[in-house]
């Protein structure tokens, strides 16, 4: 039952974040395509947050299982590196796609600099949601793992 709500709840977190991840591509395209971005200037700066953010939601659930057998800071230091090529390939994308079709998918040096370091900034505040979370997790199965003290003694 418990394996069963695991993978339940699994299944919901990295469908709900892929949809995320998948509107965040299509609202960053949208905006670029209608130049929207001159209306609101600072909206890829919570596109690329958020893009971090659900990114690192979207690994710790595709590698729960071995997660949860590691040290707190190893967990944050995994997630973070994979929010960092995340964000250097999604820079990368861009950069080559404005390359091809010659638009201006990316700004200057200063606006890429501050995508990279903004999904980051998402990645590293996933972290701790994500790590109380895997507490919680290990400490529950930990108290599962232990004997019934009242059970052990009725069959005594």
């Amino acid at each position: 039952m418990i394996q069963r709500k695991t993978i339940i709840e699994k299944i919901i977190m990295i469908l709900i974040s892929c949809l995320a991840l998948a509107s965040i591509v299509f609202l960053e395209f949208y905006f670029i395509e209608k130049q929207l971005f001159h209306d609101f200037p600072n909206i890829g700066i919570a596109f690329h947050f958020f893009g971090g953010f659900f990114v690192s939601v979207i690994v710790y659930y595709t590698f729960i299982s071995s997660l949860v057998k590691l040290e707190w800071y190893l967990i944050a230091t995994f997630l973070l590196g994979v929010v960092c090529m995340a964000a250097m390939g999604w820079e990368g994308f861009e950069w080559i796609l404005g390359r091809i079709t010659g638009s201006l998918y990316q700004a200057d040096l200063d606006n890429t600099m501050e995508d990279l370091f903004v999904g980051l900034a998402g990645g590293l505040i996933s972290c701790p949601v994500l790590l109380l979370r895997n507490f919680t997790l290990v400490k529950y199965f930990m108290t599962m793992a232990q004997p019934n003290k009242e059970a052990h003694n009725i069959f005594a």
